[in-house]
């Protein structure tokens, strides 16, 4: 299903990154309610998680824009994105 955001964004109502009173305990409270429910049905889960908020720090942003514009993202995208 399918929620307004703020701004008028349509998310999943399962995204809670970016939105008006949701946090991480929200997430980690979904994935601990799903890990609980597999196990308990006796089947094997395997989670993995990758923590990329450092990632765009290290980036060439001169380079990344770049990149965006060779590869046809429109302008007004990338604006917003040098903004950011």
């Amino acid at each position: 299903m399918y929620v307004i955001a703020c701004f008028g964004v349509i998310s999943a109502e399962l995204q809670f990154g970016f939105k008006e009173n949701f946090s991480c305990a929200h997430a980690i409270l979904t994935v601990k309610e799903v890990l609980n429910y597999f196990t308990k049905q006796n089947s094997m889960v395997t989670l993995a998680a990758l923590d990329i908020s450092k990632a765009f720090d290290k980036v060439n942003h001169y380079a990344l824009f770049n990149k965006l514009l060779d590869r046809s993202v429109p302008v007004c995208i990338i604006n917003v994105l040098v903004c950011w």
